[in-house]
């Protein structure tokens, strides 16, 4: 919660790359394992409600590409309530990654994936940190996962 900004630390400072969390909340994005998407608005319009309230660009193109590539475009039109888990999820991942962060914090981002889909998020993660410097924080159970994908892994 530190890292993220949301809270502050009783004593000392967090810092990240020599920057300061809580004065780079626009530069964070979060993947919940909850999903954090408004019920009342449907996948598409939970991507432009995030990209709007983090300032950034939409470009339909560049989302229905995403949304494609996780295997859900012609599921965008429809509601929170009527989508399943997976299709959730990977429109939370999908909005994390348009908002091109400086850092990235997940916690089970990989619940209800399909495995292609895993391995497209991997991908992107990579993606992510090779062309824009993101730096990822995963929290997954899935030891073998990590040690495949991760350059650091702290044990807690």
């Amino acid at each position: 919660n530190c890292l993220s900004g949301y809270y502050k630390p009783t004593e000392g400072k967090v810092l990240l790359n020599e920057l300061i969390p809580d004065k780079m909340r626009k530069d964070i994005a979060i993947i919940r394992d909850e999903i954090d998407l408004f019920d009342y608005l449907n996948l598409e319009d939970n991507v432009k409600f995030f990209m709007n309230f983090y300032q950034r660009k939409y470009y339909y193109r560049e989302v229905d590409d995403l949304l494609d590539k996780y295997n859900i475009l012609e599921h965008k039109k429809k509601y929170v309530f009527e989508a399943s888990k997976g299709m959730l999820k990977k429109t939370q991942i999908i909005i994390s990654l348009l908002l091109i962060p400086k850092l990235l914090l997940a916690d089970e981002p990989l619940n209800s994936l399909d495995e292609k889909s895993q391995k497209i998020f991997w991908e992107d993660i990579n993606s992510l940190k090779q062309n824009y410097g993101t730096i990822t924080v995963l929290s997954l159970h899935n030891v073998e996962m990590l040690k495949d994908n991760c350059n650091q892994i702290i044990y807690l």
